[in-house]
């Protein structure tokens, strides 16, 4: 039987995410990777997969999100942008439906569409991509918003 409840989060998105006082952040066993350097482009993506990489690496990149052990995972994500585009054409001349000697079927490129959908948003949501992927995260404050913040502790001292 495998563990049971929601997956642990790793510590630095907790702290990201803001943690109560009663449930510390420190997690002395739990391993930490090192920040990556920007590797070069897979050489196997497609136009749409270097598109996407070059468009959203340098976002990601920038607010800490890549470790050395997640380029992998990020280049299957532009791997799974390339063949949604090539599925998404293929439907474009042939149709959502196609002619065969035991008539009208759905076209094959729609369950291609159905898959590659399936692991962008699946990997796209480790990466934060998505409105409910984000939803708790704090983002850091504004200076009127932490002058709000420092106005209501003082009030409520």
């Amino acid at each position: 039987m495998g563990k049971r409840g929601p997956k642990p989060k790793p510590t630095a998105l907790r702290v990201f995410e803001g943690t109560r006082v009663h449930r510390p952040t420190d997690r002395t066993e739990e391993p930490v990777a090192s920040t990556a350097d920007i590797p070069e482009m897979p050489s196997w993506l497609g136009s749409y997969g270097e598109a996407e990489w070059s468009r959203m690496v340098p976002l990601l990149s920038s607010i800490g999100c890549f470790t050395d052990s997640d380029w992998t995972v990020f280049g299957q994500y532009c791997g799974a942008i390339d063949r949604f585009h090539a599925a998404r054409e293929d439907m474009a001349l042939t149709g959502m439906f196609i002619e065969t000697e035991k008539g009208r079927i759905a076209n094959p490129a729609l369950k291609a569409v159905k898959e590659a959908t399936d692991q962008i948003v699946r990997i796209g949501n480790m990466f934060g991509m998505s409105p409910s992927a984000r939803v708790g995260l704090v983002g850091v404050p504004t200076d009127s918003a932490r002058d709000d913040l420092e106005r209501f502790k003082s009030e409520t001292a």
